[in-house]
């Protein structure tokens, strides 16, 4: 099968006024797809800091920071796009993922906002690096405490 890259409007209109069934990938690694990303991943971090509490000090502390930390970036990052692109109006519910292993779920998501910043590089939206980076670093910091400070 030959995979296509389309406009996130070329992915609405299909969504909206066609019958067929659309392969998701390249939702997941847009702009858009990690705006629903950064929320899930606001949310998980919540609810493992407080899960946290009963398990170890360094995690539960580790959780809050990170939070705190992705609240701002997701924030800023939103209302650029927003700024840039037009409201995003319809924020998906996302499916529960595990909560049992804050590491794992870490891993995969600052490979996912990887993934993302290298499938949406255009002279168009590179302002949006430094906010990219700023989630990838605070993840990689959030995994090292996870990791190494019990």
């Amino acid at each position: 099968m030959k995979k296509i890259k389309i406009t996130e409007e070329q992915l609405d209109f299909l969504k909206k006024n066609l019958d067929i069934t659309i392969d998701t990938d390249q939702e997941s690694n847009s702009m858009s797809g990690l705006i629903k990303t950064l929320m899930q991943a606001q949310e998980v971090a919540r609810q493992m800091h407080l899960m946290a509490v009963s398990k170890k000090l360094s995690e539960h502390e580790a959780l809050e920071d990170f939070y705190n930390d992705l609240l701002g970036h997701t924030d800023l990052f939103i209302e650029i796009y927003q700024g840039q692109f037009g409201l995003v109006s319809d924020f998906e519910q996302y499916d529960k993922p595990d909560l049992s292993d804050p590491i794992d779920y870490f891993t995969k998501f600052v490979k996912n906002v990887q993934e993302c910043k290298a499938n949406n590089k255009s002279d168009e939206t590179s302002h949006f690096d430094t906010i990219y980076d700023d989630i990838i670093i605070a993840s990689y910091k959030l995994l090292y405490k996870l990791k190494y400070l019990n």
